[in-house]
């Protein structure tokens, strides 16, 4: 599975939600609540590559150590 596909994965499953929550904690401003979505989903894309110097050979493991496969 694809970088990208998995990326879009997380912002299907979690996007909405975060959204919500951020519009909470900025009392309603949705410029800077979706500002923090695509900050935060940024973050994630950096964060969960695989990156074969902390994964070995290869390997496409999530920050926690879940596979994405």
């Amino acid at each position: 599975m694809s970088a990208v596909v998995r990326m879009r994965r997380v912002h299907a499953a979690h996007g909405g939600p975060l959204r919500r929550y951020l519009l909470r904690l900025t009392t309603g401003d949705p410029y800077v609540a979706d500002n923090l979505v695509q900050e935060t989903m940024l973050r994630t894309w950096t964060t969960c590559r695989p990156n074969p110097r902390r994964c070995g050979r290869g390997c496409s493991s999530w920050p926690d150590g879940r596979s994405s496969t």
